[in-house]
């Protein structure tokens, strides 16, 4: 069964005209197979995963902003604006309590860690120099965000923490397999399979005016 399942899940993704035809009210007998119920369940898991399709997922730049101002606009933190390019994606902070300063955070994305479940994103700070803990909340909150958008289950309310977003020098590490608000997804299994051992994300990109996210099957 470990050899059949990710034939099937292949099969779930590829072949959706063999789906149609198990589909079919007139085939009872193909329909009751055992191996065929599973494939329409994988194709019916796989269908919920807007990041698997050709071109990923878009999420364009304003819908981002919105979302980045509703998780972080508090608290004396402020996020100004978002610009996307192929190169990269900017930040702009403003920040009231202490001294009142504008960061701007430079960012890329770097290969995604799939094995495990990380995802890195290179940075530069300018202004004020940004605090770690400020570069944790405001890219952290982005690339939760972005995986979430990417499996079909967009998150209302993000941690107002990030334990598990660290900073090491100018590279954010997070490690999606230790945020809470995205547990149930990553542990989401289908006929005692974990759907992410075998789907993950194959790349984070900024274009412009917007982050691309491509899922795709694992090796």
């Amino acid at each position: 069964m470990s050899r059949l399942f990710p034939l099937l899940l292949i099969g779930s993704l590829l072949l959706p005209a063999a789906a149609r035809a198990a589909e079919a009210p007139a085939s009872d007998e193909l329909a009751s197979d055992p191996v065929i119920q599973l494939y329409l369940k994988f194709k019916s898991s796989t269908a919920r995963l807007p990041g698997l399709r050709a071109d990923g997922v878009v999420l364009k730049q304003d819908w981002l902003l919105d979302k980045l101002k509703t998780e972080l606009d508090r608290d004396g933190i402020t996020v100004e604006s978002l610009a996307l390019t192929p190169e990269k994606g900017t930040i702009k902070v403003r920040t009231t309590q202490g001294v009142d300063a504008v960061h701007t955070i430079d960012f890329r994305f770097l290969p995604v860690d799939w094995p495990n479940r990380t995802v890195r994103i290179a940075f530069d700070r300018s202004s004020a120099a940004a605090g770690d803990g400020l570069i944790a909340r405001t890219l952290g909150t982005l690339a939760v965000g972005v995986f979430g958008m990417a499996t079909g289950d967009p998150l209302d309310k993000l941690a107002a923490r990030q334990p598990w977003a660290s900073v090491n020098g100018n590279v954010l590490t997070v490690k999606l397999d230790e945020v809470p608000s995205l547990k149930s997804t990553l542990d989401s299994s289908l006929m005692g399979y974990k759907l992410f051992d075998h789907i993950g994300i194959r790349q984070l990109s900024t274009e412009q005016g917007a982050i691309r996210i491509r899922l795709g099957l694992m090796k």
